[in-house]
């Protein structure tokens, strides 16, 4: 929502289902720090025109129990604090709302290449790999989606040719669906490429 809209929208006009949340993601992806809730309702307040603080903070808890969002929560009477580190927490993310582009945050792409890669299949890939595939995986949202929902180990030789692939047919602006066997689409991305 941009200033304009924030400024038109009347007292009493709802915003988009989902918008609240999908900003409070945003938000967090783009920090690489844990962030207090005070921080983040004071960001939602004046990004999406909101005043009440109890409904942002719902919205918090709505997506904690999503497992979209991790909550740390208060000491000695203290503030919660929320951050996004895991693999599974992204991956909820991409399901519930796939609207939001992961692969373009650093935070996304340090928890692909720590997470999937490095501790979940012990492998140890070289500096220059690594920065490869950072520098692919913002990309290429196909390329991220299966680093995300399969086993890298299986996919990480096939890297090259997905990144390839997107630069042949440009960059996809749709995720590829959770639930989508990624051989099949291969194959009718390699049968398209040698029919040219």
């Amino acid at each position: 929502m941009n200033e304009d809209e924030k400024m038109s929208r009347g007292r009493g006009e709802h915003l988009q289902i989902g918008e609240v949340k999908i900003e409070i993601i945003r938000y967090i992806l783009s920090r690489n720090d844990i962030l207090p809730g005070p921080d983040i309702i004071k960001y939602i307040k004046k990004k999406c025109g909101l005043t009440d603080e109890t409904n942002i903070r719902t919205h918090l808890n709505d997506l904690a129990d999503k497992n979209c969002i991790e909550k740390i929560p208060r000491k000695n009477g203290g503030d919660n604090k929320w951050k996004i580190e895991k693999l599974e927490t992204l991956q909820n993310i991409r399901k519930y709302y796939p609207a939001i582009r992961l692969n373009i945050y650093e935070k996304s792409l340090d928890i692909i290449l720590e997470e999937q890669i490095t501790k979940k299949y012990h492998l140890s890939i070289d500096p220059t790999h690594a920065q490869k595939l950072r520098i692919q995986l913002p990309r290429s949202i196909q390329l991220f989606d299966q680093c995300l929902i399969n086993n890298i180990t299986t996919r990480y030789e096939n890297v090259e040719e997905i990144y390839l692939i997107d630069k042949l047919f440009g960059p996809v602006t749709e995720p590829v669906p959770m639930n989508s066997d990624f051989d099949r689409t291969l194959s009718k991305l390699y049968k398209t490429l040698s029919e040219r």
